[in-house]
């Protein structure tokens, strides 16, 4: 009985180290992939916006 605590008692010290390992990794992923996006999303919209207002030009005259 006593043994089944030990090993019950390290697998949820596992699990929970290993959970927040995971977190911290997936938000420094998440943080890195947003940082590096964010321009290129920028650029797309601005380029978006660009042509939507060249095209409308176009289309008036």
């Amino acid at each position: 009985m006593n043994t089944w605590n030990s090993i019950k008692d390290f697998t949820s010290a596992t699990w929970e180290s290993i959970k927040q390992v995971t977190t911290a990794v997936w938000n420094a992923i998440k943080d890195a992939v947003i940082a590096i996006l964010t321009p290129f999303i920028t650029v797309v919209t601005n380029l978006f916006n660009g042509m939507k207002n060249g095209l409308q030009m176009i289309l008036r005259d």
